[in-house]
C-alpha cells in the first residue's frame, strides 16, 4: 500500500507519483555570513546529509559549529534538514535538530570573549553550557605557565597527594613507598593519611572535570570584591554550621575586607577545617597548655614526633615557641584568629 505521493508537473501536465519511486534532489541555502551554533547533545558529523551516511567524526555537546549552509534532503517523503560545516578540514553535515544556532548578541560576544581569554576548545564547550544557565557569571582564564605533565608528576609524587585512610582502596596507591607489601599495609603520612593513586590525582588535577555549576566554585576568585560579596552569602555557606550567626558573618566579612580576601572563601576554609560543629580543640580555647589560643585555619597543624596536629597548630598560633607576632599572633581571641588567618591566607596563597 502506497499512501505517500508527490504532486508533480511534467510536459505541461500536473500529476502524482508515488513518493517511494522518486529521489528528491537536495536543496542548498547558503548562509552569508556563516552562522554559529552549539551542539545540544553528544552527536556526530556525517560525510553526506543523510542519516545513513558514513560518520565523519564525533561532535560533543556544547561544541561550536560553523554552518555555511542549510541542506534539505529527502528519505522517501520524509524531509530532513542538515547544516553544512567542516570536520578535520573536510565538508561534513550535522542534523539541524542537534544544533542550536547562536543568534543573540550576548552569545556571539561570549564566544569572542572566550577566544580573547585564550580558553582552549575543551574548556569552551563546558563553559558554554554554564553560560546558558548563568549568563552573568564571568570566566577569567588563568594561564599558570606550567606544563601539564610537569605539574602532574609533581602532584603524583608519593606523599604529596593524600587521602583519608577510610577512603576506598580503589583510590589508593600501591606504588613503592605508598604500600608496604611486607606488612600488607598502607604507609601512613601525616598521621593516618594514605597516598592517592596516580589516576585519581590526574582526574582531580584536571579543571575540566569540574566545570559544572556546583564544582566550579573551587575556581572562584579569591580576592575581595564589595560589589559581589555579602554577609548574606556567608550565612548561606555557613548554613547548618556553628558559624551560622550574624556575629560570625560580620567577623568573617570584616576579616576578608581587611585582608583583601573573598569572605566566602574564608567561610569555606573554616567549614572545611573545623566541620559543621566546631568542636575541635583548635578553636575551643580550652586546650591544655594553650588556653585562650585559637587556630580556625589550622595553620601549622600537622603531626610531629612530639606534638599532635592540634597541639602543633596552637603552638604556631601562640607564636611558634619564640613569640612570633606575624599575622597578628598570638591568636588569643576568635577575632584575632579569623583576621590573622585571612592575612596568612592572603600572603601565602593568594599572593
Amino acid at each position: 500500500k502506497y499512501d505517500q505521493w508527490h504532486r508533480v508537473s511534467y510536459n505541461g501536465q500536473v500529476g502524482y507519483v508515488i513518493a517511494d519511486f522518486m529521489k528528491m534532489s537536495p536543496t542548498v541555502q547558503p548562509f552569508d555570513p556563516p552562522r554559529l551554533g552549539l551542539s545540544t547533545l553528544d552527536t556526530v558529523y556525517r560525510t553526506l546529509p543523510y542519516i545513513s551516511a558514513t560518520v565523519a567524526g564525533p561532535l560533543e555537546k556544547n561544541s561550536l559549529v560553523t554552518a555555511s549552509a542549510i541542506v534539505t534532503t529527502y528519505t522517501g517523503s520524509t524531509k530532513n534538514k542538515w547544516y553544512k560545516t567542516t570536520y578535520n578540514g573536510k565538508t561534513a553535515y550535522v542534523y539541524v535538530g542537534d544544533v542550536k544556532i547562536i543568534s543573540s548578541d550576548d552569545a556571539i560576544a561570549f564566544e569572542a570573549y572566550l577566544t580573547a581569554q585564550g580558553f582552549p576548545e575543551s574548556y569552551k564547550k563546558l563553559l558554554r553550557g554554564i553560560h546558558e544557565d548563568y549568563p552573568k557569571w564571568v570566566f577569567k582564564a588563568q594561564n599558570t605557565g606550567l606544563d601539564w605533565s610537569y605539574a602532574l608528576s609533581k602532584q603524583q609524587k608519593i606523599g604529596v597527594s593524600l587521602l583519608s585512610s577510610s577512603t576506598s582502596e580503589a583510590w589508593k596507591s600501591f606504588e613503592s613507598g605508598a604500600y608496604d607489601f611486607t606488612k600488607n599495609a598502607y604507609v601512613g603520612f601525616d598521621g593516618s593519611w594514605n597516598a592517592a593513586d596516580a589516576r585519581v590525582v590526574a582526574y582531580y588535577l584536571d579543571p575540566r572535570n569540574f566545570l559544572n555549576d556546583t564544582a566550579i566554585y573551587q575556581f572562584m576568585d579569591h580576592k575581595f570584591d564589595a560589589d559581589s560579596q555579602t554577609t548574606a552569602m556567608i550565612r548561606a555557606i555557613a548554613a547548618g554550621s556553628f558559624m551560622d550567626t550574624d556575629s560570625y558573618a560580620t567577623l568573617i566579612y570584616n576579616s576578608g575586607q581587611a585582608a583583601g580576601v573573598n569572605p566566602n572563601v574564608i567561610t569555606s576554609i573554616i567549614r572545611q577545617e573545623q566541620g559543621i560543629y566546631g568542636t575541635s580543640g583548635s578553636i575551643s580555647g580550652t586546650y591544655p597548655g594553650y588556653e585562650g589560643i585559637f587556630n580556625y585555619f589550622n595553620v601549622g597543624a600537622y603531626t610531629t614526633s612530639t606534638m599532635s596536629a592540634v597541639e602543633r597548630g596552637l603552638w604556631w598560633a601562640k607564636g611558634a615557641g619564640v613569640g612570633d607576632t606575624s599575622y597578628g599572633r598570638p591568636w588569643s581571641s576568635r577575632t584575632k584568629s579569623v583576621t590573622g588567618g585571612a592575612m596568612y591566607y592572603k600572603a601565602n596563597y593568594l599572593d
